[in-house]
């Protein structure tokens, strides 16, 4: 039951600040906005009720949120105010702050109850492989005079706090007077340009804004001095306490340095000097994480640490950091085959004349949530047939199905093939003659796997009969299709040449040189050869040049 309680907690708290209950504790539209996720999320963690022992025994540790409970109990009364509530809310929907930048905020607090604050950002989507999930970190941090209380930290004692994008402070019996808040951006990396979007919500009894944090004495200024009740931090050092080194003046932002030693730096991997500010040999890139190796299908720039992939008919058309896979749209161990990978949420529509090659993606693996739909029309095609020649999908979890209907059906024995896994051997399907193929592929929210590659190709062409009322023709084969010459001479007959190829020869007698039509893009060859009907007596003067369009014989374009 706790996922619907908190989801319908969630509409409740963001209902409240649509419909302006805050901050008059009194509904006003005029105090209407629309919370953020993170706001909600704020308010959510914010009721918390931590259960300190109670039915188990188990006490909150000296850091949250705690690995049994979390921040507690939810209780949304303690945060959603109304007139006879006993405390004050104060919240800020969508602040920003760019990397070293702080965000401050001096209140008036009354005592008798607790003063309690919640810091919430949505961060950026970390790297694949990274040891750290966290990509953007922001510290909350509250100065009552007496104290420096750090978030996630019971009783404000500890390191500041460096592995959530949630972060709160209690102070169960703040003093009376005046409390400052601020919140830090340790770290948000220079890609972010327009900083990192927080939220904030803070609860006190008789809570209001206030400007006189400037009295307060400085707290825990450890390397700097204090100035109006901010501690201004010594070079080198940083952060609300300048209480941390400066890795990005000290070690180029690429190490990690110590208040005790200033003068040496814990390079990151691949770096390397006595500031951090050089590559390590064999590695390239302002990251110094890339090696430069590009697989044979590339050039690498040195400077960038970037490959430029092959593209083209000769080299094959690559891609990857390290040209290590086929480009979008091409398949093959050398990347010259044309494919037709999955678009996300859309449907590819291909006709059956031609052999075509399907695939999720040529690249190392899919991503998650993916619905795709290749629907195939069999065209001039008699028979279809599909060969999965590869299929890796998440076992139970990722599905290719494959049916002959317009709309998928995903009760057992209602599609031609349903698969999950890793088959052992590839799977044919032969289509119902005249029948579309339709394959859809699924991915769920959690592992991926390569995917899955089919072939399809044109399994039975129908065979061409003579028209009504006129004898067959006594040769074997497609019978000649006689093509009028437009007052330019005899006519002309039309005979499919057994490869189908789409190109056409004509020899008008007595011209000895061949007239060659052909379908555009498709290089001249073997195709439909035309020679002229018998004429009673051959025209002395060369035969005029026509223009004549001649629609394809059935029958595919070989490769």
């Amino acid at each position: 039951m706790s996922a619907p309680l908190v989801a319908g907690a969630a509409v409740l708290v963001r209902q409240y600040f649509y419909d302006g209950w805050s901050p008059p504790a009194r509904r006003n539209d005029a105090h209407h906005f629309e919370a953020s996720a993170a706001l909600v999320k704020a308010m959510i963690i914010l009721s918390a009720k931590p259960m300190h022992g109670q039915g188990h025994g188990r006490q909150l540790t000296d850091a949250v949120p705690d690995g049994v409970q979390g921040w507690g109990l939810m209780q949304v009364d303690r945060v959603l105010r109304f007139a006879d509530s006993p405390f004050a809310l104060w919240v800020l929907n969508n602040g920003t702050l760019q990397h070293r930048q702080s965000w401050s905020k001096c209140f008036r607090v009354a005592g008798g109850q607790p003063l309690k604050a919640a810091l919430v950002w949505i961060d950026a989507v970390a790297a694949v492989g990274t040891a750290r999930s966290i990509v953007n970190d922001l510290d909350l941090s509250v100065d009552d005079g007496q104290a420096l209380w750090k978030g996630n930290r019971k009783e404000g004692v500890g390191q500041w706090e460096a592995d959530n994008i949630v972060e709160t402070v209690s102070i169960p019996s703040p003093v009376p007077g005046h409390h400052r808040v601020d919140v830090y951006a340790r770290h948000v990396p220079v890609a972010f340009r327009a900083g990192q979007p927080f939220a904030l919500a803070i609860t006190a009894a008789d809570l209001a804004e206030s400007d006189q944090c400037g009295v307060l004495p400085c707290v825990g200024c450890v390397h700097g001095r204090c100035r109006d009740g901010r501690c201004e931090c010594s070079p080198g050092f940083h952060h609300v306490d300048c209480s941390l080194c400066d890795e990005d003046a000290l070690c180029s932002g690429h190490g990690a340095c110590t208040p005790t030693d200033l003068e040496r730096c814990a390079c990151d991997a691949n770096f390397q000097g006595q500031r951090c500010d050089e590559c390590k040999p064999g590695w390239y890139g302002p990251n110094c994480d890339f090696d430069c190796k590009c697989g044979g299908h590339g050039r690498c720039n040195y400077s960038s640490g970037v490959c430029s992939c092959d593209e083209g008919p000769e080299t094959g058309y690559w891609s990857g950091r390290r040209c290590e896979h086929c480009s979008f749209n091409w398949h093959g161990e050398a990347c010259k085959g044309q494919s037709h990978w999955c678009v996300n949420h859309e449907v590819l529509e291909l006709r059956g004349e031609q052999e075509a090659v399907l695939e999720v993606t040529g690249s190392a693996s899919y991503v998650t949530n993916m619905q795709c739909t290749w629907k195939i029309r069999p065209g001039r095609c008699k028979q279809l047939e599909l060969t999965f020649e590869m299929v890796d999908t998440e076992q139970d979890f990722d599905f290719v199905y494959v049916t002959d209907k317009e709309k998928l059906d995903r009760r057992p024995g209602q599609n031609l093939v349903e698969m999950s896994g890793r088959p052992a051997t590839p799977k044919t399907i032969t289509l119902p003659e005249g029948r579309m193929a339709h394959v859809f592929f699924e991915s769920d929210i959690t592992n991926t796997a390569r995917g899955f590659t089919a072939r399809c190709k044109c399994l039975e062409w129908p065979v061409l009969s003579p028209r009504p009322g006129r004898r067959p023709s006594p040769r074997p084969g497609p019978r000649p299709i006689e093509v009028p010459s437009m007052g330019l001479g005899p006519p002309i007959s039309v005979l499919p040449s057994r490869t189908g190829r789409y190109d056409y020869r004509a020899t008008a007698s007595p011209s000895p040189s061949p007239l060659l039509y052909g379908s555009p893009g498709l290089s001249p060859g073997p195709g439909v050869a035309l020679a002229p009907s018998p004429s009673p007596s051959p025209s002395p003067s060369p035969a005029p040049t026509a223009s004549v369009r001649l629609r394809p014989v059935a029958g595919p374009s070989p490769s």
